[in-house]
């Protein structure tokens, strides 16, 4: 056989083993796709007091929380370094997002998984808070 044919035959073979493994590779990531999961929150958050609502996450999914509240309030997204260093300072200094006004909204794509909070604060009114999150969990 000619050194010609041999690389020819090699190029052939090589390229129906990468079609194969590109083949494979998106089926399997078909195969995982984000499911939704809706919860919807009731609460007060009393005059210079804080609420959080917290949830789980892998990396790369994701959390939808829409917020509206009878009186301006703030909201912040925070990671879990973030959260402890809320409960250690007892106000929130650092956060991932922040939000504020009688209604809002955060949409985040998990880049690190883990735990994630999102803090509201009222700071001269007792509000009353509805929260509705979605999260996006892989299935």
């Amino acid at each position: 056989m000619s050194e010609t044919k041999v690389i020819g035959i090699t190029a052939v073979v090589s390229a129906g083993l990468a079609t194969l493994l590109l083949a494979g590779m998106l089926g399997f990531l078909l195969s995982y796709h984000l499911i939704p999961y809706h919860h919807n929150y009731s609460f007060t958050v009393y005059s210079d007091d804080y609420h959080s609502i917290d949830a789980t996450f892998q990396t790369g999914e994701q959390w939808v929380v829409s917020y509206s509240s009878s009186y301006s309030i703030a909201a912040y997204l925070l990671d879990e370094y973030c959260y402890q260093d809320y409960l250690y300072y007892g106000h929130v200094s650092n956060y991932i997002a922040s939000r504020s006004g009688s209604s809002g909204s955060f949409e985040y794509t998990v880049s690190s998984g883990g735990q994630y909070h999102v803090v509201f604060y009222s700071s001269y009114y007792a509000a009353s808070v509805s929260v509705t999150t979605t999260e996006y969990h892989f299935s």
